[in-house]
């Protein structure tokens, strides 16, 4: 265990994001193979029969459904989301120094405000794109989707930023939200794999703008971060 810490702190001093890219990627991966073992439970075998053939490859496919499932999931862990906290942390680091209680509250807050919003938007989109949705109904579904994820994100990210940003060293955090992510990502895996029309119709939750670090395209549209 102390040889792979050392090994790890080593790669995070030589190529930080990289090293956090990668291990971004190996989490999400195994959360949407969780997810996939989680969504036979109570399955009839007419169904499960159905989520068989999607392991798979039919002809003209590289791959099988399932495996370009967690293919797409192991992209956005790794290329979209990585980069993002990467910076968002760092940014939050400078904005609010120290380690008291105000300084967690502020960070935790401003996570909830600024972030949280965008981040369902980021990941339904991008996942949407990766599996050949035309952009517009990508982001027609991520708009939809947004409200029942963030709501859910609100149960478990508060608490677990909290220990975060007070126990946690700035280097080691996007690791700690990996560990989370196995379960986290099971659950965006089933959330983006299910019909939109099973989703109630709930007004999208806006995304706020923090003039600092995100420049907004339009109202629900996701931000691009530039963490300055």
């Amino acid at each position: 265990m102390r040889s792979f810490r050392v090994f790890y702190d080593e790669c995070l001093r030589r190529q930080p994001l990289l090293t956090k890219m990668v291990t971004s990627s190996v989490f999400f991966g195994i959360g949407n193979r969780v997810a996939q073992r989680v969504e036979k439970i109570g399955k009839t075998d007419e169904e499960l029969a159905e989520i068989a053939q999607k392991s798979i490859v039919q002809e003209g496919q590289l791959v099988s459904e399932s495996t370009a499932r967690t293919l797409r999931m192991m992209a956005y862990g790794g290329f979209v989301l990585s980069p993002i906290l990467h910076n968002w942390h760092g940014f939050l680091e400078r904005a609010f120094v120290g380690k008291g209680k105000t300084v967690v509250a502020k960070k935790v807050v401003a996570d909830m405000v600024f972030m949280a919003p965008q981040l369902p938007i980021w990941f339904l989109t991008s996942t949407g794109l990766m599996a050949g949705k035309p952009i517009d109904q990508a982001l027609d579904e991520a708009v939809k989707k947004q409200p029942i994820v963030l709501m859910n994100s609100y149960k478990v990210w508060p608490i677990a930023n909290t220990f975060s940003f007070s126990f946690v060293p700035l280097q080691y955090r996007l690791l700690y939200n990996n560990v989370i992510n196995i379960g986290w990502g099971s659950f965006l895996s089933i959330m983006s794999n299910q019909p939109t029309s099973t989703f109630p119709t709930i007004q999208p939750i806006p995304v706020l703008d923090a003039p600092t670090f995100s420049v907004p395209f339009r109202t629900m549209q996701p931000l691009v971060v530039l963490v300055l």
